[in-house]
């Protein structure tokens, strides 16, 4: 379920800011939401943890399709574009009112 910790970090992410995304999730509990967001923190500043971030959120919530999207970004980062796209396409069938998912099935195609 959301929290308005949560929220602020999706806006934060969503609008390129790492550091209030990060800062938003000191306050979050512990979720696959929160798991998601932070992997969502790691890839945007290339950073390997990102992958087992998403990885931990989806052994939480396999239908997290933020976990999804950002595990696809972790793997086109780490060069597995196959992985990545079917990743990114599962993140778009989960959140299809979701720009952001479809950007990354773009990129990953």
């Amino acid at each position: 379920m959301p929290t308005p910790d949560l929220d602020r970090a999706r806006a934060a992410l969503a609008a390129g800011d790492a550091v209030a995304a990060e800062a938003a999730l000191r306050g979050a509990p512990p979720s696959a939401q929160a798991l998601a967001l932070r992997a969502g923190v790691e890839a945007m500043r290339a950073e390997p943890a990102a992958e087992a971030s998403a990885r931990a959120a989806l052994a939480i919530d396999p239908g997290c399709g933020l976990a999804h999207r950002h595990l696809a970004v972790a793997l086109i980062q780490r060069g597995d574009p196959a992985a990545a796209l079917r990743h990114a396409e599962r993140g778009a069938a989960l959140e299809p009112d979701d720009p952001g998912a479809h950007e990354v099935v773009a990129v990953a195609a």
